[in-house]
């Protein structure tokens, strides 16, 4: 079966991401692995002085997001038919999507990138979507659709 990589980021972009996976998987005969990558960069400070006074693991913060983005994207999942499974990792996002494509042997990745214009829209393509595009070990398809 082919398996489509859907990264989510929690942006109003990853609805339309999940939108075009869904399109695609049902061509495809093929499946979802939906996955966020929860950014090792530090969490807001007010939660860093909590779990250190309540004496809770820091890591809780990140799945705690991550779960509740991935929740977002597994209804429109679950009700269109499309088999899928979710994958919650934490890292460099691009670092990590790219090496879950080589891993799992991914057919494809479905990644979102930011709404810029212009010529700014070729210099930056989002940091994590052009090193994925510039790095992948499979084909990515960049979802830029501005919808009124």
């Amino acid at each position: 079966m082919t398996e489509l990589l859907v990264c989510v980021d929690g942006s109003k972009k990853s609805k339309q991401v999940v939108d075009y996976a869904i399109k695609f998987a049902k061509l495809l005969s093929g499946g979802v692995v939906l996955t966020y990558v929860a950014s090792d960069e530090g969490v807001p400070q007010g939660y860093s002085e909590y779990s250190s006074i309540e004496n809770v693991d820091v890591a809780s913060y990140y799945e705690a997001v991550g779960e509740a983005i991935l929740k977002t994207s597994k209804q429109e999942l679950e009700e269109s038919g499309v088999p899928f499974k979710t994958l919650l990792d934490f890292g460099n996002p691009a670092t990590r999507i790219i090496d879950l494509a080589k891993a799992r042997n991914s057919d494809m990745i479905v990644i979102g990138m930011q709404g810029l214009h212009g010529l700014n829209r070729v210099r930056s393509l989002g940091s994590v979507s052009r090193r994925v595009l510039e790095n992948a070990p499979c084909p990515v398809l960049v979802i830029h659709e501005e919808r009124t």
